[in-house]
């Protein structure tokens, strides 16, 4: 249910994103060395994939299953959330939201080793570590291009 919230909470930080500096250098990047490749979680019978894309403003895209359809998100990294390292063994991001008086930050460390993804989650409540949650995703050849999405 956690990561529902927080895949709900990224869908809320969808805004719009400038063209400058959108796609690293030629550099063996984690984004780049995993382009394209589509990882997949089962939790409390629900799906979730994600898929790699090689740009540092929209670097992961999420399909999340809700009765017969899929919730599509393209995460946008603009403002607070940024991609702290993008190297060849792994990808560090965080997400910033602000609510009243306390700030929250996730910090998500993934790395992959064969077909295994895992992503370690840190959570932050005005600069304090409150959670620390692992996930582990599963490498997929499933077509998510043609996953029913929800209306």
């Amino acid at each position: 249910m956690k990561k529902l919230l927080y895949l709900t909470i990224l869908s809320l930080l969808i805004l719009g994103c400038s063209k400058s500096d959108d796609n690293p250098s030629d550099e063996n990047t984690f984004l780049r060395i995993h382009e394209g490749t589509v990882w997949t979680i089962t939790e409390e019978g629900q799906s979730t994939y994600i898929r790699f894309i090689n740009n540092t403003k929209t670097p992961i895209e999420y399909w999340i299953e809700f009765e017969d359809c899929y919730f599509y998100i393209l995460d946008r990294f603009v403002g607070g959330n940024k991609i702290i390292e993008n190297s060849a063994e792994r990808l560090v991001f965080r997400h910033v939201e602000n609510d009243e008086s306390v700030e929250y930050v996730d910090i998500v460390t993934i790395t992959i080793t064969g077909n295994s993804l895992r992503a370690e989650i840190e959570y932050y409540e005005n600069g304090v570590l409150v959670e620390t949650d692992i996930q582990m995703l599963s490498k997929s050849t499933d077509d998510v291009d043609s996953l029913i999405l929800c209306e």
